[in-house]
């Protein structure tokens, strides 16, 4: 059983309005029937990754996405993965 507290339900209300803001700016350019064009392919597109490769811990996938946090000290982040490393090879340094 999960109980909700007061300041986890302010909290999701929070980054509720967030993503709704976040999601108007960027489908701003689209027709409202674009948009649920738009949401649909992409549930479907989620929904065959799913039942192809089904994940068991979304934590873990949100920790393999999620961008390196910010360098305080103002220089440029290493990031690890393939990216990387074919970026180091064009540069001769990989």
């Amino acid at each position: 059983m999960v109980d909700v507290t007061d300041d986890g339900r302010a909290a999701w209300e929070q980054r509720r309005s967030a993503l709704r803001q976040v999601e108007s700016h960027l489908l701003g350019a689209l027709t409202p029937a674009e948009s649920a064009t738009l949401r649909a392919l992409l549930q479907r597109v989620a929904c065959s990754a799913q039942a192809a490769d089904p994940l068991r811990d979304l934590c873990e996938v949100v920790t393999q996405v999620r961008p390196d946090p910010p360098n305080r000290g103002g220089g440029r982040t290493r990031r690890d993965g393939p990216a990387a490393s074919a970026r180091a090879r064009q540069r001769g340094t990989g």
